[in-house]
């Protein structure tokens, strides 16, 4: 069964492998809460220029990251409660369905894992 892959989501570079990823059969999945990718252009400058010249009028409170990760058949394979921004994780080839909450927000993500591969996933939870 073939899944889609959400716009969100984009192909690694080339990274450090994590435990288990050399693995035949397995794959690296890194999930990104808070970060997105970086724009270019016109779009890229003026998010660095309102990273670097709008101050932050009170510190931000992040809430906790809730994710759930089910393998094709709905079981679930990791289940994450964070206040990390980052997650590595080596999966078993395959389709997955990732389930982010964060706050009031909540996004599904179909995605499908070669083996061998390394691959980003950029939540988009508005935070």
């Amino acid at each position: 069964m073939s899944m889609p892959l959400d716009a969100d989501a984009e192909p690694a570079g080339d990274g450090p492998a994590d435990v288990g990823a050399g693995a035949a059969g397995y794959a690296v999945l890194l999930i990104h809460a808070n970060d997105m990718p970086a724009a270019s252009g016109v779009a890229g400058w003026l998010q660095q220029l309102k990273a670097e010249y709008l101050p932050l009028s009170a510190p931000q409170v992040v809430p906790m990251l809730d994710l759930l990760v089910q393998d094709q058949h709905g079981r679930v394979v990791q289940h994450l409660e964070s206040a990390l921004s980052v997650h590595r994780l080596s999966l078993p080839a395959g389709s997955y369905l990732v389930t982010a909450r964060m706050g009031k927000m909540r996004r599904g993500y179909y995605l499908s894992l070669a083996p061998g591969s390394e691959f980003d996933l950029f939540l988009n939870l508005g935070v």
